[in-house]
């Protein structure tokens, strides 16, 4: 769901337009070159944006009768908080897909594979200067911007998913239930 807009506007940082395997540069400077991406913040504004687009999904859920009458728990009922609560936690555990840990090793060894330490050096020195820190912040920004739209119209399509699939299934489970009335008169005739 997350659009890494930082990629087209870096340059292609990892695209492999440098092709294969180089001379790698150090830990040290590809830390740095994230910490200037500022990666630990993208990934935790994703998780946030997800945590979002669940939480208005889970309003709506709670809105919905089916839920009412499939867990017999109404807003009045004295475990309505506790059932909000287990839905919390559940999008909280779907959200976590990948942790800041984890993307920062992606990028790290795939700077370290298409970009030469001279190279590398040159990343440092862009996104270290007021033009790079100017481009992170823009690329921070249009990041927000379409995670909003893309979350909005993601919460619009799966509630309008899940009662296509409802009212089919509830359609489905109508016609086994009328074909077992009808078998059972066929065979007591």
């Amino acid at each position: 769901m997350r659009s890494w807009i930082r990629l087209l506007l870096g340059g292609a940082v990892l695209t492999g337009c440098f092709g294969g395997v180089v001379a790698s540069a150090s830990a040290a400077e590809i830390g740095r070159l994230l910490d200037l991406w500022r990666v630990d913040e993208l990934i935790i504004s994703a998780q946030a944006d997800c945590r979002d687009a669940t939480a208005t999904m889970l309003k709506g859920d709670l809105r919905l009768d089916e839920q009412r009458r499939r867990y017999r728990i109404s807003p009045d009922d004295v475990d309505w908080h506790r059932l909000i609560e287990i839905y919390e936690e559940f999008f909280d555990n779907a959200c976590a897909y990948i942790s800041v840990a984890e993307q920062r090793a992606v990028y790290r060894r795939m700077l370290t594979e298409r970009f030469s330490p001279p190279e590398i050096n040159r990343l440092l020195a862009f996104y270290d200067s007021e033009l790079g820190a100017k481009l992170i912040a823009l690329e921070l920004d249009a990041n927000a911007q379409v995670q909003a739209v893309i979350s909005n119209r993601h919460v619009s399509q799966v509630t309008k998913a899940q009662r296509i699939f409802e009212e089919r299934l509830a359609e489905l489970l109508r016609e086994r239930a009328g074909r077992g009335r009808g078998k059972m008169k066929r065979t007591r005739g």
